[in-house]
């Protein structure tokens, strides 16, 4: 199973939410989040410095009926640089297997509303 790569717009500053299908190693929904954990990363460029990091179940990840949802606060999101900023989302599982779910870049515009 490749990984899907998605690429967003964002404004610098905004709140962002997404959604997305939640599967482990093998491609199976899962339902039973018990002991899996999700990191969602955004960094300057691919190896570089973290601009901020969502960590843990209820710190800004939640999950639904196979999905997780991931949301981003304004402070967050006003630390991405400009123009771009790369992430990934991954995850976790019972026996420590790591799966990426979702990687791509923020292309990021600058506010005109400080």
């Amino acid at each position: 199973m490749s990984i899907q790569e998605v690429n967003y717009d964002i404004m610098q500053g905004d709140t962002w939410q997404i959604t997305i299908p939640a599967t482990d190693i093998f491609g199976n929904t899962i339902t039973n989040f018990s002991n899996y954990s999700f990191t969602v990363q955004v960094r300057d460029k691919e190896g570089g410095n973290t601009l901020c990091a969502t960590a843990s179940l209820g710190h800004g990840i939640t999950t639904g009926s196979g999905t997780i949802t991931i949301n981003l606060s304004p402070t967050q999101t006003a630390a991405f640089n400009i123009p771009k900023s790369v992430y990934q989302i991954q995850l976790t599982d019972p026996s420590s297997n790591k799966k990426t779910l979702q990687t791509g870049w923020f292309q990021v515009h600058p506010s005109v509303i400080k």
